[in-house]
């Protein structure tokens, strides 16, 4: 009767336990309180059935039954699997040279063990472990006290299964509330350059970031621009590459998720891709889609450590890509407006109308303190030539190549603003006395270009300085527009000030 209680008081803790780990330790002492065991271990096997892992043990030392695990073969526990009962070893010699198994054998020999009860737990789903009691003694194993035991392991089986859906539960509840978190810290911005840095910021949360990018794709050019990159911790500045057959690529081509946790060299060569930089240890990289378009890559990537990339990591980030691409979408299309507002599409140079708003801006601080600024307009000398001799088309390659150019010659920023046709506008904040060596050096730099086709250019600029011309900028525009013409006047390939 007390027996009976216990076993019972037993099975109703196993059973409301939600930690596979205390319903193991449970099991295990009860097990070996119960059949005065010499020894106890508790193997939990993957759902394949091919792995053992120790989980507890007692009696002989952690490496023995580590040795015993190793022995086991796969056969042998699928054997016991199969027959989904436990099972009583008194003949330890018939039954593991039955077996083939003589290295199992030899290791029991040597703590002389004379009898085991191997019980394996398993249910309808899956194969979950094995627990095994060993005894040195023959004869010392209690039929009644086996009953018990297998009657237990069939609770254990329910008690872990029951455990493992409520963690798994729990892990869903867990990403669940981490996409939703996420969700809405990227829905607070549409600028393209906070929302990579959310998208950062957030996923570090989950997984280092030590090394990671996120590369945009462009069909039209053809080329991957990788926006935000962090190599060992430290950010990288954007920069653009040509499409080439690196692993970015192939994930964009293939529109799959690319994981590879050790050999990662050996899986590019039988893929075929290019090794373009440092070969990873492990690396996860997933295609982000919008609208059935790849428009870029997310990847991380660990230079020291293999299998950092784990089910769990995969899990928690793979659900939250259809989010971020479609942020990262929005957001570039947002960028691509803006661009096209502020941007003259042809020659990628600032328009007018972002020219007039920042100019009127400008004037202002330099009134207030009395200082000056000069505006340059340029205008291409003969340039109706080219449009003749060569077409439009031609035409707007040299435009674009002489924008180029001009951004060159006057350094990081300087802006170049188109006023129409041939015709640019450049700001420099200092006197027309420094803008005019400005404008010899691009002068000459133009004269002495060779712009495709092998075509030769000049230009004339016009110098006017604010306040000192004019302090309204209308004014100053058209003054400068003069200035311009008098410089084609005065024979081209010139620059006039006004003076």
């Amino acid at each position: 009767m007390e027996e009976s209680k216990m076993f019972s008081g037993v099975i109703q803790e196993i059973v409301s336990l939600d930690d596979n780990n205390s319903v193991i330790e449970r099991v295990v002492n009860y097990a070996l309180a119960i059949s005065k065991a010499d020894g106890v271990a508790f193997f939990s096997v993957n759902r394949t059935g091919k792995n053992l892992k120790l989980e507890y043990s007692h009696g002989f030392s952690e490496r023995y039954f580590n040795r015993i695990r190793n022995a086991s073969n796969y056969s042998y526990m699928a054997n016991l699997f199969r027959q989904n009962t436990s099972i009583i070893v008194n003949d330890l010699e018939k039954q593991f040279r039955k077996q083939n198994d003589k290295k199992i054998l030899n290791i029991l020999n040597e703590k002389n063990i004379n009898g085991i009860i191997i019980c394996p737990i398993n249910n309808a789903e899956y194969n979950m472990g094995l627990l095994n009691l060993y005894f040195k003694k023959k004869g010392k194993i209690n039929k009644k006290n086996f009953q018990i035991i297998e009657l237990l392991t069939r609770f254990t089986a329910i008690s872990l299964y029951n455990s493992s859906l409520l963690n798994e539960s729990k892990e869903l509840v867990n990403r669940l509330s981490i996409i939703n978190n996420i969700n809405r810290k990227l829905a607070k911005t549409i600028n393209l350059s906070k929302l990579l840095k959310t998208i950062y910021i957030e996923l570090s949360r989950i997984v280092s970031l030590d090394n990671f990018y996120i590369a945009i794709y462009n069909q039209v050019d053809d080329t991957i621009t990788f926006l935000y990159e962090t190599y060992n911790g430290k950010k990288i500045h954007k920069f653009t590459r040509k499409f080439q057959n690196g692993l970015t690529e192939y994930i964009i081509f293939t529109k799959k998720p690319f994981i590879c946790n050790s050999n990662l060299g050996k899986e590019l060569d039988e893929r075929g891709i290019g090794l373009y930089g440092t070969i990873s240890k492990s690396f996860l990289g997933i295609p982000l889609i919008a609208s059935n378009r790849v428009i870029g890559v997310l990847s991380i990537q660990d230079y020291e450590h293999e299998n950092a990339y784990p089910k769990s990591i995969v899990k928690l980030i793979t659900p939250l890509i259809p989010t971020i691409s479609s942020h990262v979408n929005n957001a570039l299309l947002y960028d691509r407006v803006n661009y096209l507002a502020s941007h003259d599409e042809l020659t990628k140079a600032y328009n007018f109308r972002y020219f007039y708003n920042y100019i009127n801006n400008l004037s202002k601080p330099y009134l207030k303190n009395e200082k000056n600024f000069s505006l340059m307009l340029l205008d291409l000398d003969n340039f109706k030539d080219v449009n003749d001799n060569y077409g439009h088309l031609q035409g707007n390659v040299v435009l674009k190549e002489y924008v180029d150019l001009l951004k060159k010659i006057t350094r990081t920023g300087k802006k170049v603003f188109r006023y129409g046709g041939d015709e640019f506008l450049i700001i420099i904040g200092k006197d027309k006395s420094y803008t005019s060596r400005v404008a010899k050096n691009i002068l000459k730099n133009v004269r002495e270009y060779n712009f495709n086709k092998n075509i030769r250019l000049t230009c004339s600029i016009g110098i006017s300085e604010f306040p000192t011309d004019a302090n309204e900028i209308n004014d100053l525009i058209k003054i400068t527009d003069q200035n311009m013409y008098r410089a084609k006047a005065n024979g081209k390939d010139n620059y006039f000030t006004g003076e």
